[in-house]
């Protein structure tokens, strides 16, 4: 049985943010409620989702967050 989901990026290069950093080279990524809920092997998906991304000659970085942020937006907020 299918699962329902919000959103499933469909046959992209993933690479992943495992320990292992393994690089799918067709897969898909199920988001459900703003977190993702899976990362797979294209043709091993078992969700339907909402709304599906065709995301073939793309590549996918789910779990990537960037931190990135300058020490002086700090010292700034607020002034103004």
């Amino acid at each position: 049985m299918l699962q329902p989901v919000d959103l499933l990026l469909r046959g992209g290069t993933i690479i992943t943010m495992d320990s292992d950093r393994r690089v799918l080279i067709r897969g898909d990524v199920a988001v459900t409620a703003g977190r993702i809920v899976a990362v797979e092997s294209s043709g091993t998906t078992d969700y339907i989702a909402t709304e599906t991304v065709e995301a073939s000659n793309r590549v996918l970085l789910p779990g990537f967050v960037d931190a990135h942020d300058h020490l002086i937006s700090g010292f700034v907020r607020g002034l103004g």
